[in-house]
């Protein structure tokens, strides 16, 4: 019952995972501050380009296209392991290395498989760090991202590996501004939020994600999403849900004899999506359990429409789908 309105968990996770990724970055990119600086004018004269550069710039192309800055800036940094190229046209040292400004900002991940793609760009980021990168002696504990922000044009995508085919992609934004605070263990941003998957789209004012933190003690960073809320004034429409959809009985509207049938829920406080826990890799030779669920809980002045011409509705104070 109404499995597409999950696509906006979905939606949360590869926002979660995309700023997650970036702000693991962050410490390599503002690390180049550190090089001296003829090590930038070799790489500007440099005539002939390494194939990590040359794949950098093929993906900046298939992703922004040959116009945008990303294909020409020198400023780009590769994570063969985590599968990602990180952009900037600026980088600036501030509050005596505490502070790396990234200006304009942009990322590129690549799946395992080497098919879809996922991109992050703003006009500024920022970084703020525990220590400066030069009070950092060898042998002692390395500098950290405790507050990461991304600011102006903020834009997430998904092509889901048909760079050809704009129609299918996922995309959030833009949105003004997303930060990440190390203390709270959160993702947060009061922007208004747009969500957009082929056939499925959602609106809301305000985003958190609760970062789950790791089992380990002592450990920094966190473990993937705990919970996604869209703060309030929410607004969930689908194309086409099929005859059933969230409400009981079979859709009766014109739509129904042959049509999509599509469906909109609205609410006046948040939707929360809670996700579940990570598991545990399997043993060898045995398979792995099925997924914990996933849920969704819409709440305040909740209104479930379904159809066209006469379309079922359903109007509730609180609505929880698993």
């Amino acid at each position: 019952m109404f499995k597409k309105a999950f696509k906006i968990a979905t939606a949360f996770g590869i926002l979660m995972a995309g700023y997650s990724g970036y702000i693991r970055g962050f410490a390599i990119l503002a690390a180049w501050l550190e090089r001296p600086p003829y090590t930038f004018e070799v790489e500007l004269l440099t005539q002939v380009e390494s194939k990590t550069s040359l794949e950098a710039t093929r993906l900046a192309e298939i992703s922004f296209g040959k116009d945008h800055w990303s294909v020409k800036t020198p400023y780009r940094y590769y994570n063969k392991d985590r599968g990602y190229w990180m952009y900037a046209a600026e980088l600036r040292r501030e509050r005596e290395g505490r502070r790396i400004v990234f200006k304009p900002f942009a990322i590129i991940w690549r799946s395992k498989d080497g098919r879809a793609l996922k991109t992050v760009v703003g006009d500024q980021a920022v970084a703020d760090f525990d220590q400066p990168f030069d009070a950092v002696k060898p042998g002692a504990k390395a500098g950290h991202v405790v507050h990461a922000r991304i600011s102006d044009r903020v834009e997430i995508r998904d092509d889901k590996g048909t760079p050809e085919d704009r129609a299918d992609d996922l995309e959030i934004g833009p949105l003004t501004y997303l930060e990440f605070d190390e203390e709270d263990l959160q993702i947060r941003t009061t922007s208004a939020v747009s969500i957009k998957d082929r056939d499925l789209q959602a609106s809301g004012l305000g985003l958190e994600i609760d970062l789950r933190p790791h089992s380990t003690p002592g450990r920094t960073g966190f473990n993937g999403a705990k919970t996604a809320r869209l703060l309030k004034d929410v607004y969930l429409y689908a194309q086409n849900v099929g005859r059933s959809g969230i409400l009981p009985g079979a859709d009766k509207s014109r739509a129904a004899a042959g049509g999509p049938t599509p469906l909109d829920v609205r609410c006046a406080g948040a939707l929360k999506i809670d996700f579940p826990p990570p598991r545990p890799p399997a043993r060898p030779g045995e398979a792995p359990p099925p997924p914990d669920p996933t849920y969704a809980q819409f709440s305040r002045k909740v209104v479930v429409r379904r159809g066209t011409d006469r379309p079922d509705q359903l109007d509730c104070d609180e609505l929880l789908l698993t």
